[in-house]
């Protein structure tokens, strides 16, 4: 029912609010934020992946909020999800913010124009605004551990920027001596990233189902989203998917996002309710688009 769609939706944000609180709880320490339950060490690159699902979602909800406490009460949240997001110093996670906002800008177009104004803002503040540990992570990308030659041209990159570049070399030529079916299951090993796993482990032809299913999930997000009307709540949680969704594809050139538990329990689950919403909706409310 669409009750039940808010109090799951409600519980998701309260689960978020609960997961930054703890760790911002870490910030004094100095290292890298993580959620709970993950072990000594942690996985901040997890955890980043995690709150580019939940960030849109809070935006949106602040958005088509309908009263100012709810705006606030969203505000806040995004504020320490913004934070905990920051400090996590996972740069796929920041390099996957950016296509979020871009998200935003295209698919909503009553809030366009305040987006695009953020969006240079932003870009202009941030050279100002950064956290020093923040500026330190980039840097060290950097570093000139291991170098690589492209277009004639020589860079040179930290040891773990240069572990992601090798593990798109060793996916591609993998996947070339088994390009139909792949190796199997769990042969990928550890890779940095969704797109080379799968075409190591189930080749083309397993790729091309997942391009396939990434298509599918979009369409039902915009189908939402499309039929969303006037309905602050639905067009709230179908915009919030499609930018999530975007910025976890973004997210997955660095990590192997889709198969991240952490990441994917609470995407398929939206998911589900993006999938319900049309059908719980009054037939009167699916007349106009919700863009």
């Amino acid at each position: 029912t669409m009750r039940q769609a808010r109090i799951f939706i409600f519980l998701m944000m309260a689960t978020c609010a609960g997961v930054c609180i703890y760790a911002l709880s870490q910030l004094s320490s100095g290292v890298r934020l993580s959620a709970p339950f993950e072990g000594r060490g942690g996985e901040p690159n997890t955890f980043s992946g995690y709150l580019l699902l939940m960030m849109p979602l809070i935006i949106s909800c602040f958005l088509f909020a309908r009263t100012m406490a709810e705006r606030w009460l969203f505000f806040g949240l995004g504020a320490i999800a913004m934070v905990s997001f920051v400090y996590t110093m996972s740069r796929g996670g920041w390099l996957a913010f950016f296509p979020m906002l871009m998200a935003f800008i295209v698919f909503n177009k009553r809030y366009r124009h305040y987006f695009i104004l953020a969006f240079v803002a932003f870009i202009i503040a941030l050279p100002h605004i950064m956290p020093q540990r923040m500026v330190e992570r980039i840097e060290d990308a950097m570093t000139p551990d291991k170098e690589y030659e492209f277009l004639g041209r020589r860079y040179a990159f930290s040891e773990s920027t240069a572990a992601r570049i090798d593990s798109w070399k060793y996916g591609f030529n993998a996947w070339t001596r088994k390009p139909l079916l792949g190796y199997g299951i769990s042969s990928g090993g550890i890779t940095d990233n969704q797109y080379t796993r799968v075409l190591v482990e189930t080749g083309m032809l397993g790729f091309l189902a997942f391009i396939w299913l990434l298509v599918r999930i979009f369409s039902a997000g915009w189908r939402t989203f499309m039929v969303s009307g006037e309905d602050p709540f639905v067009r709230a949680v179908g915009l919030s998917f499609l930018t999530g969704f975007f910025a976890l594809l973004v997210h997955s050139l660095s990590a192997a996002t889709f198969i991240l538990i952490r990441v994917m329990e609470p995407f398929w689950f939206l998911l589900a309710i993006v999938v319900s919403l049309p059908g719980l909706m009054p037939a009167v409310k699916k007349t106009e688009p919700g863009v």
